[in-house]
């Protein structure tokens, strides 16, 4: 039986590896949108690729963080990552262009459509959690009415 805690920590380290995911694409959004250049590239060939590189860092930190918590989060977040993963090594071999912009609505549309998903399976989650302690609550109320009946026939 999970207490209402452990679920509550296992929905926010789902929605925090979730952010990982969506840290993987922000790159394209923060380079289209904010033109930002930094004036020390700290060794990459433009300031795109180290927002690129520095966003998969920290999402692989926070992937690997995520494994080492003893609450685990829902396993459907990892498909998060794995559907960015897939579509920027898709880019990777089959790009057009030299950014990975193009596959953003692709990113967005997945992204959208998993979330969907982890909100059903987490309701689903604790909507079996709440019947597993009504259950539980329902025979340690038949328990107690045996208890009580015994000890008025002795």
């Amino acid at each position: 039986m999970e207490d209402q805690g452990k679920i509550k920590l296992r929905i926010l380290l789902s929605f925090i590896v979730v952010l990982s995911a969506i840290l993987l694409v922000s790159d394209d959004l923060i380079i289209k949108n904010f033109d930002i250049k930094f004036k020390n590239n700290f060794g990459f060939s433009s300031s795109q690729n180290l927002i690129y590189n520095v966003s998969q860092s920290i999402s692989g930190i926070i992937i690997v963080a995520s494994i080492f918590i003893k609450v685990k989060p829902y396993r459907i977040s990892y498909l998060f990552i794995f559907y960015i993963q897939c579509l920027q090594l898709y880019w990777v071999f089959f790009h057009v262009t030299n950014t990975s912009y193009e596959y953003f609505s692709f990113s967005v549309i997945g992204l959208t459509l998993l979330f969907a998903l982890l909100i059903v399976v987490i309701n689903r989650a604790v909507k079996d959690n709440e019947h597993k302690n009504q259950k539980i609550d329902y025979l340690k109320s038949m328990l107690d009415l045996q208890l009580i009946l015994r000890n008025k026939t002795i």
